[in-house]
């Protein structure tokens, strides 16, 4: 990943702090869902390991809340390292 972003970091860094915040949230919920970080019905791991008797609201809104935690502590890293450092 930060390869892919290093040649972008000049331009996310000239972004407002609010910007950076979402774009970063966003960028890490979306691989949080691709790399299966959670598992849940929406990724492949999810699809292997789940069984039905284990499908509860609970279980979703746990997975889902882990996921944004996720994606709200890297984006507040991520804004707080760029707007200093830089």
């Amino acid at each position: 990943m930060a390869l892919v972003l290093l040649p972008l970091v000049n331009a996310i860094g000239d972004l407002g702090p609010v910007v950076q915040f979402i774009f970063f949230g966003s960028l890490m919920f979306v691989f949080t869902h691709i790399s299966s970080a959670s598992p849940f019905l929406d990724n492949i791991e999810g699809q292997v390991y789940f069984k039905k008797e284990y499908l509860l609201k609970k279980s979703l809104l746990k997975f889902q809340l882990e996921m944004v935690m996720y994606a709200v502590f890297f984006s507040l890293i991520m804004t707080v390292c760029i707007s200093f450092f830089r």
